[in-house]
């Protein structure tokens, strides 16, 4: 084993040991905030009546609240949360969710979206049973996600200013936006199994069996994930 003084040990080399510690160490903690969150969500503690008439359930401050919810991403995510710990949305709460399971964020949108959705869980024991069928409406294929069914069998043939519709009776940019949304949805209905915001308990049958592939994939990263750990754990112990 080189000491110290060794010649190997140059500056460059310990800035990069140093570096490397740190990077561990920000990720242990990191971990620790996760499981943390994970255990809060498993077993939450919800506030009791009085307290969440003490808040504001005004129907202009909850409005706002809800159009933000369309949009939520990393920068307005502690916003967004501040106001959900200081407004009362229980006569809102079906609306809220229909605002977050409408996927209109991006992809990676989804931890900010996640993190939301935590404090909602929370705070609200209604809020799964809320959640999982509006999330789940996302996966009804053949037809684009929040589109209005076409009244009439005999509408006009395509031209150049008219879309041509699908087999579904889609536009080739609606079925574009479904899909979009749906990889939305399913990346955000893993992170909620996986961080302990959606049981199997009351999603009705098909929900349940949705929720049975997520949770052997986020087993599956969960899995990789200790993998990794325990390997930076090592590299922590022999420095």
């Amino acid at each position: 084993i080189m000491s110290k003084d060794s010649p190997a040990w140059t500056p460059e080399k310990i800035k990069e040991i140093k570096d490397t510690i740190d990077v561990i160490k920000k990720r242990t903690q990191f971990l620790i905030n996760v499981r943390s969150e994970l255990e809060a969500n498993v077993s939450p503690t919800y506030p009791d009546e009085s307290t969440l008439r003490s808040l504001d359930s005004t129907l202009k401050r909850n409005t706002a609240l809800i159009k933000k919810l369309k949009q939520i991403n990393e920068e307005n995510k502690a916003s967004l949360i501040s106001d959900i710990k200081q407004t009362n949305q229980t006569k809102y709460l079906s609306e809220v969710v229909s605002a977050i399971c409408e996927c209109s964020f991006k992809l990676n949108d989804v931890p900010a979206v996640i993190k939301v959705c935590s404090e909602l869980h929370r705070k609200y024991s209604d809020f799964q049973k809320e959640f999982a069928p509006a999330l789940f409406k996302n996966f009804r294929f053949g037809s684009p996600v929040n589109a209005t069914p076409a009244t009439s069998s005999s509408a006009p043939p395509s031209t150049p200013s008219t879309p041509a519709a699908s087999a579904s009776g889609t536009t080739a940019t609606e079925d574009k936006d479904a899909n979009r949304r749906r990889r939305v949805a399913m990346r955000l209905l893993v992170d909620s199994v996986a961080n302990g915001i959606l049981k199997s308990e009351g999603v009705g049958s098909g929900g349940a069996a949705l929720l049975a592939i997520c949770k052997q994939l986020s087993a599956m990263v969960q899995a990789m994930v200790a993998k990794e750990d325990q390997r930076e754990g090592a590299i922590l112990y022999l420095s």
